[in-house]
C-alpha cells in the first residue's frame, strides 16, 4: 500500500513503547474498559466523563495521574480514533509487511493482527468504519473506538504517524453525513453480563446455605456497591427467600473483604465445569490470560512489601518471596506466537508463565495486607484478611435453629465465682467481641482457678463461634507475642494466655498494656519487611498461678481479675453431659451466639472494673516496696506529723529492703524520684521542703494511713496505740 509521507524515516530507530504512554504522548484519547465477549463496559469511577482524557483542559495532571493509577486493575483499554485514525488488518493471510515495516502499530486483542496509526487528510469524507478493499481484509477506523490489552506494545513508536492521501483512497465510498463527535462512554454499574453469566453457572443450592448465600453477597458487593439487585435475583432461587428487604438489610452489613471476580469464577468452575469451559473459550482469551485467570484466583502480589501470597482453601495466607512463588508454579508454561525475522513469520514459542506474570502491569496486586473486621471498611487496594466469623459463614450452621444455652451461662457464672458484677462484665466483654470485632474495649480478663474448672472450655466455645483463624493460645507471650517475630496476636480477635503468671509477663508488662489498648501494632514476620497492621486482639488470661499478673494499683483499669469457683473441678458427670449436650450441639452454640449478639453493650464503661477479692489482693501484691515501707514507717511515728531528712529516709528504706530480702541499687536522688512517683504527695499528706542544710519530707501519719487504707495497700487494720509504738522496732 502506498502512502504519502511528508516526513522522512531516516531518524527512526524502531523504538517500542507501551500503548498508554504512546497515546498520552500523541494526544490520543483512551479509557480503561472491561472487555467481555467483545462487549465493552467502561470502568465506572476511573474516568467518569467523556472528556476526562489525557490533555483535557478540565482535568489536571495530578487528577489524571491519580486516575491512571487505578487503571492497573483493568485488562483492556478503549482507544478513540477521532484524533488519530487506524487501519485495521482483519485477515491473517493478508501481507501487511508494507504497512508495519516503518509505521507505528499495535496488535489486536483476539487475532493479534496489526492496527496501524494513520492520519486521514479529509476524514469527514469517510464513515466510522469503512472497508479499504472489497474483501474486508482492511478496515479504516475513523471516529469509533478500538480495543487492546492495557499492556499492549506499540511497535515503531518513534516513527511519525503518516497521512493517507485521498489519491490512495480513491474509490473509497464517501460518507454523506458528518460523523458525530466522540461519543460518551456507556457506563454500567459493573460488568453485569459477565457477573450474570457466572451466577447462572453457580449451583442454586448455594442460595439455601446461609454461609454460601452471604459469601456470594459479599463477593458481589466487593465488585460493585450496586450489585444488590443481582444478589436479590439470584437469592430468589432459594425456597427460603423471604423478601427483598431482608437481602437489603444483610447487604448493608457486608464490608470490603478484598474478594474479586475470581471468587465467582471459582464457584462457577466448581459447580459447572463444562459450561464454564465454554464460557472461557467464548471470552477470546489468550493461553496466558486463561492461566493467569486461574492462578489469580489464589495468588496475588503485595506491592509495599514486595512479596507474593497464596490463599489456601481454609482462608490462610502463605507468604512467599519472588523465588519461592516462582518455584511453586514453575511447571506453568504457555505458548505465544513470536515473530521470527529469519522465517519472516510468527512461530509458536514456549514461555515461562511466572516470568511473564511478574512483569504483567495488570496482575492481581494490592498495596498492603491488613486485618479490618467489622465495622471497618477495607480500601480496594488493601487485601483484607478478615473473612467473617465461622458461625456466620460455615455451612455447619445451615439450619439456624438456636437452642437453650443456659448451661453455657451457668459455666460462665461459676467462672465468675457467682459474682453478679463480674458475670455481667464478662458477658458484655464476650458480646462486644462478636458485635464489633474491630473496636477494642481496651481491657483484658483474668480467670484464676485450679485446673479443670472450665476456663479452657470457655475458650473452645469462642473458638467454635469465631473460628480457628481468629482465636489463638500462647503459654509463652514473651516469645510468641513480644519476640523478634512474635505474631500470635496478629489477625486474632481473642488470644488466650494459658497458665502464665506475673513472672512470665513482668519483663514486657509495659508493652502488654499498650497492646491491650492500642488499635495498631507493628508486625515483623521473618524474611518480610516490618509493617504496621490493625490490632483487634483481646487477651484472656487463664491460669492457676498465685499471682497471674502485676498491676499498678486501683488506677490500673486494664485488667478484670476474677478468682473462679472450683466447683466443677473433677466433676466428671457435669463435663460428660456438657460436652455431649453443649459442645457437640451446634444449635446450642448458635443460641449462645445469638444471645450475645442481642446484648446491649453500648453503655458499658469498660474502665469500671468489678470489685473482686482477687483484684484487691493483686493490687496489694503488685505494689512497689516503697509503699509497704511507708506503711511500716508511719507505725513508728509518735506524733501526727514528722520531718525526715532525705538521707535519713533513704537509709531507712535501704535497711527495710535488706530486712525483707529485696534487692535495691540506687542513691538518695533516685529514691526521691521513686518516692514521689509511687506515693502521690498531695493525696498522702507529704510535703517536700529544703532547710539550710538538707532536703526533707514532712509526713502526715493520719492522711498517709487513710490513703493506704482506701487503696487496700495497708497490711494493718488501724494505726498503733502509744504502747505499741514504744515496743516496735525503729528504723532510726
Amino acid at each position: 500500500m502506498n502512502t504519502t509521507n511528508t516526513n522522512t524515516n531516516s531518524l527512526s530507530t524502531n523504538i517500542n513503547m507501551s500503548i498508554i504512554d504512546y497515546c498520552n504522548t500523541n494526544g490520543i484519547q483512551w479509557q480503561p474498559v472491561q472487555l467481555v465477549q467483545k462487549r465493552p463496559t467502561m470502568c465506572f469511577g476511573v474516568m467518569p466523563k467523556s472528556n476526562d482524557f489525557y490533555g483535557s483542559t478540565m482535568l489536571s495532571d495530578e487528577e489524571f495521574a491519580k486516575r491512571k493509577s487505578n487503571v492497573a486493575k483493568y485488562q483492556h483499554i478503549w482507544i478513540s480514533t477521532v484524533q488519530v485514525q487506524q487501519i485495521d488488518v482483519d485477515d491473517p493471510e493478508y501481507d501487511h509487511s508494507g504497512l508495519t515495516e516503518d509505521m507505528p502499530y499495535y496488535e489486536s486483542v483476539s487475532k493479534k493482527l496489526p492496527h496501524v496509526f494513520v492520519h486521514l487528510n479529509n476524514k469527514e469524507l469517510y464513515g466510522k468504519r469503512e472497508c479499504l478493499s472489497n474483501n474486508d481484509k482492511l478496515e479504516m477506523l475513523n471516529g469509533q473506538g478500538a480495543y487492546c490489552l492495557a499492556n499492549a506494545v506499540v511497535y515503531n513508536a518513534d516513527s511519525p504517524i503518516q497521512p493517507v492521501s485521498d489519491e490512495i483512497l480513491k474509490g473509497y465510498r464517501e460518507a454523506t453525513a458528518t460523523p458525530p463527535s466522540l461519543p460518551p462512554p456507556v457506563y454500567t454499574e459493573n460488568d453485569n453480563d459477565m457477573v450474570t453469566e457466572l451466577l447462572q453457572m453457580i449451583n442454586p443450592a448455594r442460595a439455601d446455605d446461609y454461609a454460601e448465600w452471604t459469601r456470594i453477597g459479599m463477593c458481589l458487593k466487593c465488585l460493585d456497591l450496586h450489585n444488590v439487585k443481582l444478589w436479590i435475583e439470584w437469592s430468589k432461587q432459594s425456597p427460603k427467600f423471604d423478601n427483598e428487604a431482608a437481602c437489603v438489610a444483610k447487604w448493608a452489613t457486608f464490608s470490603n473483604t478484598g474478594m474479586s471476580l475470581g471468587s465467582l469464577r471459582f464457584l462457577a468452575r466448581t459447580d459447572n465445569p463444562e459450561q464454564y469451559a465454554e464460557f472461557t473459550e467464548s471470552e477470546c482469551l489468550t493461553e496466558y490470560e486463561k492461566i493467569k485467570m486461574e492462578v489469580e484466583e489464589r495468588v496475588f502480589k503485595v506491592k509495599y512489601t514486595a512479596e507474593f501470597c497464596i490463599e489456601t482453601e481454609n482462608g490462610a495466607l502463605v507468604r512467599l518471596n519472588r523465588s519461592n512463588i516462582k518455584t511453586a508454579y514453575e511447571e506453568l508454561e504457555f505458548t505465544e506466537m513470536v515473530w521470527n525475522k529469519e522465517l519472516m513469520e510468527k512461530v509458536p514459542v514456549k514461555k515461562c508463565f511466572m516470568e511473564t506474570w511478574f512483569k504483567d502491569p495488570v496482575k492481581r496486586m494490592y498495596n498492603s495486607i491488613d486485618f479490618l473486621p467489622t465495622p471497618l471498611e477495607s480500601p480496594p487496594n488493601v487485601y483484607n484478611t478478615w473473612k467473617g466469623f465461622e458461625i456466620e459463614r460455615d455451612g455447619y450452621y445451615i439450619d439456624r435453629k438456636p437452642e437453650n444455652c443456659d448451661k453455657i451461662f451457668q459455666l460462665i457464672k461459676v467462672l465468675c465465682n457467682n459474682n453478679d458484677d463480674a458475670y455481667e462484665y464478662v458477658l458484655d466483654w464476650l458480646a462486644q467481641m462478636l458485635q464489633s470485632p474491630a473496636v477494642k474495649p481496651g481491657t483484658a480478663v483474668v480467670l484464676k482457678s485450679k485446673q479443670g474448672a472450665g476456663k479452657g472450655t470457655l475458650v473452645e466455645i469462642m473458638r467454635k463461634i469465631m473460628g480457628n483463624a481468629y482465636v489463638g493460645e500462647s503459654s509463652n507471650p514473651v516469645q510468641d507475642v513480644f519476640g523478634p517475630h512474635g505474631n500470635a496476636h496478629i489477625g486474632k480477635i481473642l488470644l488466650s494466655f494459658d497458665e502464665i503468671g506475673s513472672g512470665d509477663t513482668n519483663k514486657v508488662l509495659g508493652r502488654l498494656k499498650n497492646l491491650i489498648t492500642s488499635h495498631r501494632c507493628t508486625y515483623n514476620e521473618k524474611g518480610v519487611k516490618q509493617v504496621e497492621v490493625n490490632n483487634c486482639c483481646r487477651f484472656l488470661f487463664t491460669t492457676n498461678k498465685s499471682i497471674p499478673i502485676s498491676i499498678d494499683g486501683k488506677e490500673d483499669r486494664r485488667y478484670c481479675l476474677i478468682e473462679s469457683s472450683n466447683e466443677y473441678c473433677k466433676d466428671t458427670v457435669f463435663w460428660k453431659d456438657f460436652y455431649k449436650n453443649v459442645m457437640d450441639n451446634e444449635n446450642v452454640l448458635y443460641g449462645f451466639y445469638k444471645a450475645l449478639m442481642n446484648r446491649n453493650t453500648t453503655e458499658r464503661d469498660w474502665m469500671l472494673m468489678p470489685d473482686t477479692e482477687l483484684r484487691n489482693d493483686i493490687i496489694q501484691a503488685s505494689q512497689h516496696p516503697i509503699v509497704f515501707f511507708v506503711d511500716r514507717l508511719i507505725r513508728q511515728m509518735e506524733t501526727k506529723t514528722k520531718k525526715y531528712t532525705a538521707s535519713d529516709l533513704f537509709n531507712a528504706y535501704k535497711e527495710d529492703c535488706s530486712g525483707n530480702g529485696i534487692n535495691f541499687s540506687g542513691n538518695c536522688k533516685s529514691f526521691g524520684i521513686m518516692f514521689k512517683d509511687k506515693v502521690p504527695f498531695e493525696q498522702c499528706g507529704v510535703v517536700k521542703g529544703r532547710s539550710r542544710t538538707s532536703m526533707f519530707y514532712e509526713i502526715d501519719r493520719d492522711i498517709m494511713y487513710e490513703w493506704l487504707s482506701d487503696n487496700n495497700y495497708t497490711a494493718f487494720d488501724c494505726l498503733p496505740s502509744t504502747n505499741e509504738l514504744t515496743t516496735g522496732t525503729s528504723f532510726f
